[in-house]
């Protein structure tokens, strides 16, 4: 968890994102007045629906303990055979969390497990959450509207 110098008198509140210019941090989960908690991506249990950029293929980006500068994309048909190496990960855009084509990594390898139809890459991530300083909250202004049609 990150413990921001920011809460509910600034307009801070649960669900809403927290990036940097280089990439994604995490979400915000409890506010206070003054302060607020964010789980970042590197919760056991944070799942985040990522793509790759270059052909916009989406799935399941989720870390797992070990390096702090590596997640896992997981769920991406294997018959997408044009993801290579290097290619940058985005936010899909398919949250009321995070607007898409935010950063997130570039692939640094892709393996594909006997007998599943899927590739499982690691992502390299754009920012080393072992140093962070500056951070900004994403509020998606239509959040309400989205929240309301899907209780619908």
């Amino acid at each position: 968890y990150i413990t921001l110098d920011i809460g509910s008198r600034q307009g801070i509140a649960p669900r809403m994102g927290v990036i940097t210019e280089t990439g994604v941090v995490g979400i915000i989960q409890n506010v206070s007045n003054h302060y607020s908690k964010a789980s970042s991506i590197l919760h056991i249990d944070s799942k985040l629906s990522a793509k790759v950029k270059s052909s916009g293929v989406s799935g399941s980006l989720q870390w797992q303990p070990g390096d702090h500068r590596v997640a896992q994309l997981k769920e991406i048909p294997k018959h997408y055979d044009d993801i290579a190496i290097g290619d940058t990960i985005v936010t899909s855009g398919y949250s009321i969390v995070f607007p898409a084509n935010h950063p997130i990594g570039t692939v640094s390898s892709i393996d594909v497990l006997s007998g599943q139809n899927f590739y499982t890459m690691e992502v390299n991530l754009l920012v080393d959450l072992g140093k962070l300083d500056l951070v900004y909250i994403v509020e998606h202004r239509l959040k309400e509207e989205i929240l309301s049609l899907e209780n619908e």
